[in-house]
């Protein structure tokens, strides 16, 4: 009994040097972060956020680009020549023989200004202005004409969707890739929100490791009190002091889970990019709410129709495909164009009235011509063009299971908003039931009816009630979420537009 005794001593001064050892009180600074602060970080500070807001600026260069065929060009030449031929021999019948007599230098001189433009249905136009100055062995001779030229094809290569298809696919990726944007600001809001209501719960966690450990030690206390008068045994006071170590044990793990919510917070929002970022703790200053109702699923569908991203892109490249398709079956067609020439010429050879006939289109000519030409098998249209409808087709597809995907979404978060609304309603009543429980359990151990043992596991039946509460409510806020990026209304319900402005993209 005497060993026994020197044991039980032994294992309650282990026991007093852990549970009784003060947390030590914490030197650390503290940063107050709302959500909207944190979405706004999110958006504006965000590493990889920031460089997707660059993709639509490239979109945008990309259709300038396509545009370029279709600027007029001005061009201009000038062209310089002197030609010298070699001495001719002339046959002089008073002599007999063969004379060298020498010729002339040719020279000339000619400039060239023009303009040509192609246009969206395939025409080529172009129009010069030309002059000309010749001297050889006799006087000089100046001469201007203007001309105007003009070819259509006919067949292939003729209409807007022949010579317009690099411009419809630019615009297209334009669209979607400010789609996209919104779609990564969503994600991104999405993420930020989801890690801020993690840090929510691991600080709420906290306060209830906190309260457990709180009373942990007041039972401590209170059986040692007991314990001195002899009202209680030696065995309830290191019942007590094992209560005080588990709970300190849960408060550990529980402040882990808050740094670790806390440095997911610091990366999405870039706070660890601040001096001393990575040294001062997050307190989050929003709560946690219960939405009182939700609207009905047609009314959500149907918003996200309208608004999911995804739905945006199967749809646009519904659209890109059928494009694709008109384009490819031009290039089935044969070859017919039709080209015109009307050339206005100067009949006077003076360099002072070298441009007078001009005006009045005294000397004009014109040339008319068809060209006609096809390929024999064309394979290779052909291939591409049955291609295009498959894309098609697969586009259609896709749009389909794009609209079955996010109805599916829909009816998930919407049944998630309803689960977590009743998972809420359910964890404050076990909560309720179970601090009833430890008051009528605390009742029976100050009549001697219960032991510090059984009231300290009522008592974790009541923080584990307390943790499924807050993690019932963290869960609501996390539904509404999912609910919101499933309907694409994210960003519009929290007041957030994404646009391009100039060079830049900003967040309002």
């Amino acid at each position: 009994m005497k060993s026994r005794a020197v044991a039980e001593c032994v294992f309650v001064a282990i026991l007093n040097a852990f549970a009784f050892e003060a947390i030590p009180a914490s030197q650390e600074q503290y940063v107050r972060l709302s959500l909207q602060e944190c979405r706004i970080r999110a958006l504006q500070n965000n590493l990889s956020f920031r460089v997707k807001r660059l993709e639509p600026l490239i979109s945008e260069a990309r259709l300038k680009a396509a545009l370029a065929p279709f600027d007029p060009a001005f061009t201009a030449s000038f062209t310089g020549s002197r030609t010298q031929q070699p001495n001719s021999l002339v046959f002089d019948p008073s002599t007999g023989t063969y004379i060298s007599q020498s010729v002339p230098a040719q020279n000339s001189l000619g400039t060239r200004l023009g303009i040509s433009k192609a246009f969206s249905f395939g025409t080529n136009a172009s129009i010069n202005l030309n002059n000309s100055w010749s001297k050889g062995s006799g006087s000089s001779n100046y001469g201007s004409n203007v001309s105007l030229s003009v070819s259509q094809p006919l067949l292939r290569g003729f209409g807007r969707d022949a010579n317009e298809f690099g411009i419809r696919i630019a615009r297209a990726n334009r669209e979607t890739s400010m789609k996209q944007i919104v779609a990564d600001a969503s994600a991104a809001v999405q993420k930020v929100e989801s890690a801020y209501w993690d840090l929510v719960s691991a600080r709420e966690n906290l306060r209830v490791a906190q309260m457990s450990h709180q009373y942990a030690q007041q039972l401590l206390e209170r059986s040692r009190a007991r314990a001195e008068t002899g009202a209680q045994a030696l065995r309830d006071v290191i019942q007590a002091e094992a209560g005080v170590a588990t709970a300190y044990q849960g408060i550990i793990s529980a402040e882990a889970r808050v740094r670790d919510a806390e440095d997911t917070l610091r990366r999405l929002t870039n706070i660890a990019a601040m001096e001393d970022g990575w040294s001062f703790g997050i307190v989050p200053t929003d709560t946690t709410h219960i939405d009182s109702g939700t609207p009905s699923f047609d009314s959500l569908f149907a918003a996200a129709l309208e608004n999911n991203p995804a739905v945006f892109q199967a749809a646009q490249a519904v659209e890109t495909s059928k494009f694709t398709l008109k384009y490819r079956y031009n290039g089935l067609l044969p070859t017919l164009d039709a080209s015109t020439e009307v050339v206005l010429r100067d009949g006077d050879r003076t360099a002072a009235r070298s441009m007078d006939d001009l005006p009045t289109a005294a000397y004009p000519s014109w040339t008319l011509g068809l060209r006609f030409s096809v390929p024999l098998g064309n394979r290779q249209s052909e291939a591409s063009y049955r291609e295009a409808i498959i894309a098609v087709r697969t586009a259609e597809l896709e749009l389909q299971d794009a609209r079955q995907a996010v109805q599916a979404d829909v009816r998930s978060a919407l049944r998630r908003v309803e689960t977590s609304r009743q998972q809420i309603a359910a964890a404050q009543e076990t909560k309720r039931l179970r601090e009833s429980t430890l008051e009528n359990e605390q009742e029976r151990l100050r009549l001697g009816l219960s032991t510090n043992y059984d009231v300290l596991q009522v008592e974790r039946d009541v923080a584990d009630a307390r943790r499924a509460y807050v993690e019932a409510r963290v869960e609501h806020e996390k539904a509404l979420l999912a609910l919101d990026v499933a309907t694409g209304l994210l960003l519009r319900k929290r007041n957030i537009g994404v646009e391009m402005d100039g060079s830049e993209l900003t967040s309002r």
